[in-house]
């Protein structure tokens, strides 16, 4: 079973990236929860890049991370900025799990890159989302 924090190689698909979107044929690591990855064909994905060039909301990756037969993954980092719905059927060869330390901080920069403006962000505004009642006697 596919689980949260696994890396693999995302095979591209049919459609192409377009502008600033990251391109697939790259490793990525697995974000869905369980009950997202039981009951969906796809699964949320984060890429993983090389580029020595530093991106915003980015989390170093340690090499350890990767498999022994998957060195030449060295040096990558999570793009926490951009989530992919990928079909599970392009994921590839399963090359290794993030540690639990690494998922945290990337747990951090999702919600920072992807939720911390989001007006409903659970953390944030738990109170502020609860409707108020309609006057059923108006």
């Amino acid at each position: 079973m596919i689980e949260a924090g696994e890396i693999y190689y995302v095979a591209p698909g049919e459609s192409h990236a377009t502008g600033c979107e990251i391109w697939p044929g790259r490793p990525g690591i697995v974000i869905s929860s369980q009950a997202a990855v039981a009951c969906s064909g796809t699964v949320n994905v984060i890429y993983l890049t090389s580029s020595r060039n530093p991106k915003p909301f980015s989390v170093p990756v340690p090499d350890t991370a990767f498999f022994a037969a998957s060195k030449e993954y060295p040096a990558h980092v999570a793009l926490c900025g951009q989530i992919h719905a990928v079909d599970k059927s392009r994921l590839g060869n399963f090359l290794g799990r993030i540690p639990d330390s690494t998922l945290k901080e990337i747990a951090t920069a999702l919600n920072a890159a992807n939720l911390a403006g989001f007006p409903y962000h659970a953390a944030k505004n738990n109170a502020k989302r609860q409707k108020p009642r309609r006057n059923e006697n108006a």
